[in-house]
């Protein structure tokens, strides 16, 4: 029994996996999806020879999260099938692979990506009920699939696209995500009748608080520094990385672009994966991790505008120390308030989901906003 458990909590996290690597794939691919022929000079007469995009990493940051806030109604339909979820999750995420692979539009770029993050994202609700109705351990499983799907993610990219191969060829190593997604809502999901129903629990939680109850008891202690640490450190990694880049004979633009990504992924999966032993240390120092949150913006939004920073190994030192900082302000949030929660505790931390993703958005609009003032 524990070991048919203990399989069960493996392939969870395999799934979550699977599901976020064809995700943050698609988030270390945004500057090359907008790359046009040619390049444009920064019209700053102080800047390097750094280029930008006629549009922003931003905007489809973005436009890939503004559907997902649709899921805050996803919990109010009470079950969802999980084998039809996993397997239409795995047909549209390789159909949007394979359309990343060989297109050249950018508005139906726009489509794919904004397709794969809401499924990404529609996936993870789906395991938060699946989760509950395995072992207390299976949500740990999940959040460890989707850290390493950081790695697999982004510096997968990075360094395949740094010796030399086409994104169309990258995407289609990438395809192979999301068919092994589909093979195992056939063979595993069908076969697993415990969770072939999902019971959508975080926001209906019997004799639990309501959602104004949590936020009139907990708003201010811990949501809104939660809100301001994820919305820097989704405008510095989403927005700023793209108009920071230095001079170099060694690496071009979009090379920095992609290890800047990737570096801060990297510092994200430490931090991660250190929290899951430090955060009950640690959860009350989130007001130092948000200023350092800060310190890293503004150095970041000076780098943007004036490219003081001439080293390029500094500015990726600095992203990962900024994946550092960002990857652990999350996690202790997440445990103050699961702390705190009392008998709301999967409510409080899909608050915390609904929350990450409209501080998304916001840095997008933020990030379109720096963008436009940055290029020409």
């Amino acid at each position: 029994m524990l070991l048919n458990e203990y399989a069960d909590n493996c392939m969870l996290g395999f799934l979550h996996f699977l599901t976020k690597t064809v995700y943050y794939a698609d988030l270390t691919a945004l500057h090359d999806l907008l790359t046009p022929s040619e390049y444009t000079d920064f019209s700053n007469s102080n800047t390097t020879d750094a280029t930008c995009n006629k549009i922003g990493t931003g905007t489809l940051l973005a436009a890939s999260e503004f559907p997902s806030m649709l899921l805050i109604f996803l919990p109010f339909l009470g079950v969802v099938p999980f084998k039809s979820v996993v397997l239409l999750t795995g047909i549209i995420h390789f159909i949007c692979t394979f359309g990343l692979a060989f297109n050249n539009s950018l508005y139906v770029s726009f489509i794919f990506v904004v397709v794969v993050a809401f499924f990404a994202r529609f996936v993870f609700v789906c395991i938060l009920g699946v989760s509950s109705q395995l072992t207390a351990n299976a949500s740990s499983y999940a959040l460890a699939g989707a850290g390493l799907s950081h790695l697999s993610g982004s510096v997968i990219y990075a360094t395949l696209r740094q010796f030399g191969l086409q994104r169309r060829d990258v995407f289609m190593v990438y395809s192979l995500f999301p068919f092994t997604l589909f093979l195992i809502g056939i063979f595993w999901v069908r076969k697993n009748e415990k969770i072939a129903i999902v019971e959508l629990t975080p926001l209906t939680e019997k004799n639990s608080s309501t959602i104004v109850e949590l936020l009139q008891r907990y708003f201010w202690k811990i949501y809104i520094v939660m809100a301001i640490g994820s919305f820097l450190d989704y405008v510095v990694s989403y927005a700023l990385f793209e108009l920071s880049t230095a001079k170099s004979d060694y690496f071009t633009a979009a090379e920095q672009i992609r290890w800047f990504v990737s570096l801060y992924q990297i510092g994200i999966v430490i931090s991660r994966f250190s929290n899951i032993i430090l955060a009950k240390y640690l959860y009350s120092f989130r007001y130092m991790f948000l200023l350092v949150l800060s310190c890293s913006f503004t150095l970041f939004s000076i780098q943007a505008n004036f490219h003081l920073i001439i080293s390029v190994p500094i500015i990726m030192g600095l992203a990962f120390c900024h994946g550092l900082t960002a990857g652990s302000l999350e996690p202790l949030c997440a445990y103050s308030m699961y702390v705190l929660a009392e008998n709301s505790k999967a409510k409080a931390m899909m608050l915390i989901a609904i929350f990450e993703i409209a501080c998304q958005v916001i840095a997008g609009l933020i990030g379109i906003a720096f963008h436009a003032s940055l290029c020409p």
